[in-house]
């Protein structure tokens, strides 16, 4: 998904008519090239290079960097014009949003949360949900999205997290990293809170829903 993300924002055009004739050649192109059985990516340069040299400069330059650019392009010319356009513009709105916040603010976000996931699957949910929460927070959720969605969509999460420059410490044999944050994102153990709410007699029940609702009144009032 990544790949061919990045043929879809290889450039961004001037508006939504030209993006849209856009993939469409590169569908064609893609298209008449199959069927022939054999073809480089450098047969589609002049009719890219035709349409817009910037574009088509572009695109070609993302394809030479992909390991498999023919099956992206395979994958491209599947969804086609429509699907494709719309994907491009999920993919602009993002790269506007992202441009918007900002990038020290996303380095400190990244350098202090993200070695509190523990390298353990059983809790890359959690831990996802809890990093994506609190940079929404702090403003850089668009840069958390892009990170996550480059971490799940790779092979290797720890690799995807080295490449980011986030050392990751071994867990030890309870799946736990030495120094880790897991404590943040860990959730309550519901039959403990349960066992201590039925010892509670109607005295402290009622002082409990008196203290929380002072709680609830001054969130409010925040």
């Amino acid at each position: 998904m990544e790949d061919l993300d990045r043929v879809i924002a290889a450039f961004w055009h001037a508006d939504s008519v030209t993006t849209y004739n856009w993939f469409t050649l590169l569908c064609r192109l893609q298209g008449e090239a199959a069927a022939t059985g054999d073809y480089a990516v450098a047969d589609f340069a002049p009719s890219l290079i035709g349409f817009d040299r910037s574009a088509g400069d572009a695109l070609l330059e993302v394809l030479a960097d992909i390991t498999y650019p023919r099956e992206i392009l395979a994958a491209a010319a599947e969804l086609g014009p429509d699907d494709l356009t719309a994907r491009y513009d999920v993919l602009l709105a993002q790269a506007y949003a992202a441009a918007a916040e900002d990038e020290t603010v996303w380095a400190a976000y990244l350098t202090s949360n993200g070695p509190a996931w523990d390298r353990t699957d059983q809790n890359w949910t959690k831990f996802r949900d809890w990093f994506a929460y609190y940079a929404n927070d702090a403003g850089v959720g668009n840069f958390a999205a892009e990170f996550l969605d480059y971490v799940e969509g790779s092979s290797d999460k720890i690799a995807a997290f080295a490449k980011y420059g986030v050392v990751l410490a071994a867990a030890d044999a309870d799946g736990f990293a030495e120094g880790d944050l897991s404590a943040l994102f860990a959730e309550p153990e519901l039959d403990d809170i349960a066992v201590e709410l039925a010892g509670l007699d109607d005295a402290a029940m009622a002082a409990l829903a008196a203290d929380i609702a002072a709680a609830l009144d001054e969130h409010q009032d925040h």
